[in-house]
C-alpha cells in the first residue's frame, strides 16, 4: 500500500546567537534561553491550530492545516521574539522563520518526510533574525487570503535544491522595510566626472579674474569609490560592506554574483550562472561535535584560523584535505577544504543537510559528500571566514566545482580589512 500525501503548511523557527550567548553567560542561561523560545513558538502553534513534529536544540518544526495559519503564526512569534528583546535587551531573543507548502508523506512513527519539508527547512536557514521568509509558492496561495504584504527577495539557490528558489519576506501592512541606498559604479563615475567639471569652472574664472596660479596640470580621474551593494545582481566594480564589523570593502571582478544580506556579523553572496554557489561571511566561533544535534553541543572556542584548523580536525565524521596558507593584502590566514562523512545522516536519522559550524548567527548546512572551502583571515584575536559551497551535486566533476572556488579565490583576493 502506498503512503498518501498530506498537503500542509510547513514552518521552521529557529533561535539565532544561542551558541555563543551560551558561551557568553553560561550553560543554565542558555538553557533558560531556549526553554523561552520553546514556550514561545508553542503558545503561537496552539493558537494558530498548528501541531509540532520536531524540536532539535534551538529550533522546531511545525505543520499547520493551511498555508495562511502558518504564515500569521510566523509573523506572530517574530512579534512576540521582538517584544521579549525590547523589554529585555540583555535576551537574544533573535527567531528566524522560514515557510513553504506543499504535500508531505506523514510516517507512523510521527512527523512528515518530503520535499515540502526539506524546502522549508532550507528557507528557515536563510531567514534573518526578524524575518518570515516564504517561497513564491506561499505567496501565490495567501497573497487574497490574509492582510500582509510581501517583500520580494530574488531568487536564490538553496543548498539540496535543484533550481533556484523565488522568496519573499512576509510583513504586516504598511511595514516600511529599510532599503540600502544604492549608487551604481556609472552613476558614481557620472557624478566625479560632473565634480571634476564644476572644478575646472571655478578655475577658468579664477584665471579670467587674472589671479596667478600654478603652472596647469593635466588632471587624473579619480577611480570609482566603493559603494554599498545592495540587495540583487552586482555590476563589476568596488563595494564596502559598512554594517560588517570590522568594515571592509572587496571587488567584484566576475559578472554572476548578488548580494543576499549583511549585518554585523555575516554577509551572504551568491553566484547564479552554473554551476552556481554561494558565499557566507562571518566570525567562526566554534564547531559542532554533534552532527545529529543543531547547535546543541560545540567544541572549545575557536579565535584563529589554527584553533578552525584543529577543531575541524577533532571530528571524525568531517574529511579535510591539507590546508594552504591564503595572504590577503597584511591578513594571513589559511584555505581549508572540507567534506561530510556520507553516512552522517544514516547515523542521526534525519533529513537533508548537516550543521557544521554558526556563522554570522546562522548554521553552515552541507548535504554529506558536498566538498565546502574556508577561507579564513586572521583578524586581531579573531578571524573572518569566507565559506564558500558549490551548488554542484557531490558526483560532481572536480574541475566544475573547482571552477567556483576559483571564482570565490578571486574575489577573496581582493578584501581589504
Amino acid at each position: 500500500m502506498s503512503a498518501v500525501s498530506h498537503f500542509r503548511g510547513h514552518l521552521f523557527a529557529d533561535l539565532r546567537g544561542s551558541t555563543a550567548f551560551t558561551e557568553r553567560a553560561g550553560n543554565a542561561a542558555g538553557a533558560n534561553l531556549v526553554r523561552r523560545f520553546r514556550q514561545l513558538v508553542r503558545d503561537e502553534v496552539a493558537t494558530h491550530e498548528g501541531a509540532e513534529v520536531k524540536t532539535e536544540g534551538d529550533a522546531i518544526y511545525v505543520v499547520f492545516p493551511s498555508a495562511s495559519t502558518a504564515v500569521m503564526c510566523g509573523l506572530a512569534i517574530v512579534d512576540r521574539a521582538a517584544a521579549v528583546a525590547s523589554a529585555e535587551p540583555d535576551v537574544p531573543m533573535d527567531v528566524g522563520v522560514g515557510i513553504h507548502a506543499g504535500e508531505a508523506v506523514e510516517v507512523p512513527e510521527g512527523g512528515y518526510i518530503g520535499t515540502a519539508v526539506n524546502l522549508a527547512a532550507r528557507v528557515c536557514s536563510v531567514a534573518q533574525a526578524g524575518e518570515v521568509l516564504v517561497t513564491g509558492t506561499v505567496r501565490g496561495i495567501v497573497r487574497a487570503s490574509i492582510p500582509v504584504e510581501f517583500v520580494a527577495r530574488g531568487k536564490r539557490r538553496l543548498k539540496g535544491i535543484a533550481e533556484p528558489v523565488e522568496l519573499y519576506r512576509v510583513v504586516a501592512p504598511g511595514t516600511v522595510v529599510p532599503k540600502v541606498r544604492w549608487w551604481s559604479r556609472w552613476r558614481m563615475v557620472a557624478a566625479v566626472t560632473a565634480g571634476l567639471v564644476v572644478l575646472l569652472a571655478v578655475g577658468l574664472g579664477v584665471l579670467l579674474l587674472g589671479t596667478p596660479r600654478a603652472p596647469s596640470e593635466t588632471p587624473t580621474p579619480a577611480p570609482p569609490a566603493a559603494v554599498q551593494p545592495r540587495i540583487g545582481p552586482l555590476e563589476i566594480g568596488q563595494y564596502v560592506l559598512d554594517s560588517f564589523q570590522p568594515r571592509f570593502g572587496f571587488d567584484v571582478v566576475d559578472p554572476g554574483w548578488s548580494f543576499v544580506n549583511e549585518t554585523s556579523s555575516a554577509a551572504n553572496l551568491l553566484y547564479t550562472p552554473e554551476p552556481g554557489g554561494t558565499l557566507d561571511i562571518g566570525r567562526i566561533s566554534t564547531v559542532y561535535s554533534n552532527p545529529c544535534i543543531s547547535g546543541g553541543e560545540s567544541l572549545l572556542v575557536v579565535n584563529t584560523s589554527q584553533d578552525l584548523l584543529e577543531a575541524l580536525r577533532a571530528q571524525e565524521f568531517i574529511h579535510l584535505s591539507d590546508p594552504t596558507p591564503i595572504f590577503v593584502g597584511d591578513r594571513t590566514g589559511l584555505i581549508i577544504d572540507a567534506s561530510i562523512d556520507s553516512s552522517v545522516l544514516a547515523a542521526c536519522g534525519g533529513l537533508g543537510g548537516v550543521a557544521v559550524f554558526p556563522i554570522g548567527g546562522t548554521d553552515l548546512m552541507v548535504e554529506p559528500g558536498q566538498v565546502f572551502r574556508i577561507h579564513a583571515l586572521d583578524v586581531g584575536d579573531s578571524n573572518v571566514s569566507f565559506v564558500a559551497a558549490s551548488d554542484a551535486g557531490p558526483d560532481a566533476a572536480v574541475t566544475v566545482i573547482d571552477s567556483f572556488f576559483g571564482l570565490v579565490r578571486r574575489l577573496v583576493d581582493t578584501v581589504d580589512i
